[in-house]
């Protein structure tokens, strides 16, 4: 919560005092510019991992393949992608002069501890049991059923207008 004045002042200032250069160039160069082959597999394979991840425990258990096989097809998509991002791109979107630098990598990995520091630190909502979507219910209603939630007992009687 305490971010979004940060997030506000960089939204005003960056626009303001960060001037890039760039080519004028046409917009058909620049679509062939594009690495669409890793791009390809780089958001397939970070997509079906995700999938996975989210299947499993909910909708699958998790050694099960449904949750296991899209997991494993995103590494293997991932996996590509950057061996074509190394060897095969002539314009890669994941350069290694990203992965050089020792300040990008500190950057990196205290990105990836404030991600853990903020999850454990975080208060755990008192989940109740029967969150847990049953088999067969649609995607909508298990997204949005909240049963531990409940309107007040007067929530449908109709009220008199004085």
């Amino acid at each position: 919560m305490f971010q979004f004045p940060f997030c506000a002042l960089g939204l005003v200032l960056v626009p303001i005092y960060v001037k890039l250069k760039t080519a004028k160039t046409s917009l058909v160069s620049k679509l062939c510019r594009v690495d669409w082959v890793g791009g390809f597999f780089f958001i397939g394979g970070l997509t079906s991992f995700l999938v996975g991840i989210s299947w499993a425990g909910i909708q699958f258990e998790w050694k099960s393949a449904q949750a296991i096989t899209p997991m494993i097809i995103g590494v293997v998509g991932v996996t590509i992608a950057i061996i074509w991002e190394i060897y095969g791109a002539q314009e890669p979107f994941l350069r290694p002069s990203l992965f050089c630098s020792v300040s990008a990598l500190a950057t990196y990995a205290c990105a990836l501890f404030q991600g853990f520091i903020v999850r454990l630190s975080s208060p755990k909502p008192a989940l109740n049991a029967s969150l847990t979507p049953k088999r067969g219910s649609s995607s909508f209603a298990r997204f949005t059923t909240f049963p531990s939630i409940s309107p007040p007992s007067d929530f449908n009687t109709p009220r008199s207008r004085a």
